[in-house]
C-alpha cells in the first residue's frame, strides 16, 4: 500500500531512547531501540528529559545527526527523541501527458530524441555545441564571435577556402596567400606559399610581404635540381642570400690586388700602400683610390700583404691599420730587420660591418721605393 515517510517500516514517527551519563550533552548514533538518529529539519523533532518535554531553547538540533542539550544531563537520565519525517508533493513532468521543465535539466546518461527539436534550441544561435557524432548541414558564419558573414568554407576535398584569400590543403596549382591583415590601399602583410608547378612560380617556398610588390624575405627550394636558399630584401632589392651553407649575395668578399706603379716612401713616413690593379674584387670591397678594403658584413677576415723595395734597406716595416689606426691589442707594425728587400705579413681579424683595412709601409729613418709589379695583397672573408 502507499505510504508517506522514509520507509514502510519506520512510518512517519520514530522514537529513539538514550540513557545519559553524568553531564552528557550530545546524543547521537544508535538508540536503545536500535535506530540511528537522523532528521531532516530540527523543527520536526521533540526532545523529552525524564518525561518532560524540553523547549527548543533547551537544546540544539541543527546537524541532522545529533541533539545537543544546553545543560548536561544527570547520570541515568532518560532522553527520548521523537523524529517526525517530512515530505513534499512530487514536482514532476508527467510521463504520459508531458509538460514543461522551467529550470535547468542535467543528463547523466544519454538523451534520446525521436521527434523534432523545436523552439529556441532549433532556431537560435548556440554559444557552445559539443558533439561526438556527425553534425549534418552545419554552417558557421565565422570562426570568431564577431563574424557577420561567411568567412571560411571547408569543401569536400579538404580545401579551406577563405573569402579574402585561399588556404588549401590539396591545391598545388597556384601560389597561395595567407593574409596577416586586411589589404589597405593595395598593401598587406602576408605570407605567400609558392607552388612549383604553377605557371607563375618556378619553385616551392615561402615569401613574407610587407606590401604587394616585393617580398621582405624568402625561403625556397625543394624543386627539381633546386638549391635551398634564404633571401633578404630591402626596398625590393636582394641584399643577402644564403645558399648551400654559404652567402652568395653579396658574394663571399675577396679582393686580390697588385701595385703596377713604383711609389717613393720618404724618411720617417708611413703611407697607405694603394694597390691600383685589381685581379679580383668580389663584392667590390676594395677601393683602388684610397687603398681601403671595407668589410660588408661582420665576420672573420684574412689579410695578407707582400711588399718589395728596389734595394736592400734597414728597418723594413709592414703595417696593417684598422679604420686608420692601431689594432688593439696587436702591434700595428712589424720590423722585419736590416738589409731586406721584401717582407710579408698576414693577419686574421674579426671585423664589424663597415670596418676598413689598409696596408702601410715604413723604412725607419731611410727613404725607399716600393717596386712596381712586386707589391700585392689579398683580403678574404673566412665566415
Amino acid at each position: 500500500m502507499a505510504y508517506i515517510g522514509t520507509s514502510p517500516s519506520n512510518g512517519v514517527r520514530r522514537v529513539l531512547t538514550y540513557t545519559a551519563t553524568a553531564n552528557q550533552t550530545t546524543f547521537t548514533g544508535t538508540s536503545s531501540e536500535g535506530i540511528t538518529l537522523t532528521y531532516s529539519d530540527g523543527n520536526y523533532v521533540d526532545v523529552y528529559q525524564n518525561g518532560v518535554l524540553l523547549g527548543t531553547a533547551d537544546y540544539t538540533a541543527t546537524s541532522g545527526t545529533s541533539i545537543v542539550l544546553g545543560t548536561g544531563a544527570s547520570v541515568n537520565d532518560i532522553i527520548v527523541i521523537i523524529v517526525y519525517d517530512v515530505f513534499s508533493v512530487a514536482d514532476t513532468v508527467s510521463q504520459s501527458a508531458g509538460g514543461t521543465f522551467e529550470g535547468n535539466v542535467t543528463m547523466a546518461g544519454t538523451l534520446g530524441v525521436t521527434g523534432a527539436i523545436t523552439g529556441t534550441l532549433a532556431t537560435a544561435s548556440q554559444p557552445n555545441i559539443t558533439s561526438v557524432g556527425t553534425l549534418t548541414s552545419f554552417r558557421s558564419t565565422g570562426i570568431d564571435d564577431n563574424a557577420n558573414a561567411l568567412a571560411m568554407t571547408i569543401d569536400a576535398n579538404g580545401n579551406i577556402l577563405a573569402s579574402t584569400g585561399t588556404i588549401t590543403a590539396n591545391r598545388a596549382g597556384a601560389d597561395q596567400n595567407i593574409l596577416g591583415e586586411a589589404t589597405t590601399a593595395g598593401y598587406a602583410s602576408r605570407l605567400q606559399l609558392k607552388a612549383a608547378n604553377y605557371s607563375g612560380g618556378s619553385y616551392n617556398g615561402i615569401q613574407s610581404f610587407q606590401g604587394d610588390a616585393t617580398p621582405a624575405w624568402e625561403i625556397s627550394g625543394a624543386r627539381a635540381n633546386a638549391t635551398n636558399q634564404f633571401k633578404l630584401f630591402t626596398g625590393g632589392t636582394l641584399v643577402q642570400q644564403f645558399e648551400s651553407n654559404r652567402m652568395t649575395v653579396p658574394l663571399q668578399p675577396i679582393a686580390v690586388v697588385e701595385k703596377t706603379t713604383a711609389t717613393s716612401v720618404g724618411s720617417g713616413q708611413a703611407p697607405v700602400v694603394v694597390f691600383n690593379e685589381v685581379r679580383r674584387n668580389q663584392g667590390s670591397m676594395y677601393n683602388t683610390s684610397n687603398g681601403r678594403f671595407t668589410a660588408p658584413v661582420a665576420g672573420n677576415y684574412i689579410i695578407s700583404a707582400e711588399l718589395q723595395a728596389n734595394g736592400q734597406y734597414n728597418q723594413f716595416h709592414v703595417g696593417i691599420y684598422l679604420n686608420g689606426g692601431a689594432i688593439t691589442p696587436l702591434d700595428v707594425w712589424i720590423n722585419f730587420g736590416d738589409n731586406l728587400r721584401g717582407a710579408t705579413r698576414t693577419l686574421s681579424l674579426n671585423l664589424s660591418a663597415g670596418d676598413y683595412l689598409t696596408v702601410n709601409s715604413h723604412f725607419g729613418s731611410n727613404s725607399a721605393t716600393l717596386e712596381a709589379q712586386r707589391c700585392r695583397a689579398t683580403f678574404y672573408m673566412l665566415g
